[in-house]
């Protein structure tokens, strides 16, 4: 009785096993690149299409002016609109964001970034999410994803993984590491200016544009504390995730899920639930990698002990 007791606790343990791999398997990260292609395109800021509707509008309207009176106010309307737009243009120009195999060309910055050499966060605000990031000269810009298509920056950040992870698994498999700073609270509050919650999208576009919304001072600053000043990091080795100088073994933890948005809070826990981290999402520097490594370094374990 004892030993069919015991068959059964052990097929039950490894049905679980069995269940817990599985969902880890079907796991997608916020920025998904299970088609394994990237994406080769040159993305530019939206203003000049929206320059180019509203005067198509505007043209149409003063047609039909001459036939129904009322359509002059919608002339009027976007004549305005066609002004604003145009004022953008003139004072930001059109910046361009050119996705490449292995490095991305930043219109700004006339120069190629390598994405295997690439140090950037996510800053979040009431304009949108903005992508942060170091330039080959040690200085830091931002990207605004308000001033793109939509899926611009997701694009940027898929070919951006499908480059790096290959090269950061094989640095940690050979007894490396990757670590990841993390953002103090009080700088990640400072990114959210309730100013820029208001107002028309253009107008908000035009503050993104000219780094109103995250002034570029203020962002070398936030940047020197964070990856010079501060010892909060995390580091994930082949052996386990280290916290606070803790190492915690890749068997024991729990995979995690990021939202689309960079938006809401990353708990890290063991399989008792205890909690080993907890902050804002995008208080981890490359946040998509950080996820992308961690949960796939849980896959690797669990399989090799299966």
């Amino acid at each position: 009785m004892k030993e069919e007791k015991d068959y059964v606790e052990i097929e039950r343990n490894r049905e679980k096993k069995f269940i817990s791999d599985e969902k880890v398997e079907k796991i997608v990260n916020c920025v998904d690149i299970s088609d394994n292609e990237k994406k080769i395109i040159k993305y530019s800021t939206v203003t000049y299409k929206n320059l180019l509707k509203w005067l198509v509008i505007g043209l149409v309207s003063l047609a039909l002016a001459q036939l129904i009176k009322w359509f002059i106010f919608v002339t009027l309307f976007a004549g305005y609109c066609c002004f604003s737009i145009l004022m953008t243009i003139l004072f930001n120009g059109i910046k361009t964001l050119e996705l490449k195999e292995k490095s991305f060309l930043y219109s700004p910055e006339k120069e190629d970034i390598d994405y295997n050499s690439l140090e950037y966060f996510i800053i979040t605000t009431y304009s949108g999410y903005f992508l942060a990031y170091r330039n080959n000269r040690n200085y830091w810009r931002t990207i605004p994803s308000i001033a793109f298509p939509d899926g611009t920056v997701h694009d940027f950040l898929k070919n951006y993984l499908l480059e790096k992870i290959p090269t950061s698994q094989s640095i940690i498999n050979s007894g490396g590491e990757e670590v990841f700073h993390v953002r103090d609270e009080e700088d990640i509050k400072k990114d959210y200016r309730k100013r820029d919650f208001f107002g028309k999208r253009r107008d908000r576009i035009f503050r993104a544009m000219r780094d109103k919304v995250v002034p570029l001072k203020r962002l070398q600053e936030e940047v020197k504390k964070a990856y010079e000043e501060s010892n909060n990091k995390l580091v994930i080795k082949k052996e386990g995730l280290v916290v606070k100088e803790k190492i915690y073994p890749w068997e024991k933890l729990k995979p995690i899920k990021l939202e689309k948005s960079f938006g809401g809070l990353v708990e890290i826990k063991t399989l008792h639930d205890e909690i080993v981290f907890s902050s804002r999402t995008t208080a981890i520097t490359r946040v998509p990698l950080f996820e992308a490594l961690y949960n796939s370094m849980i896959k690797e374990r669990k399989s090799n002990i299966l």
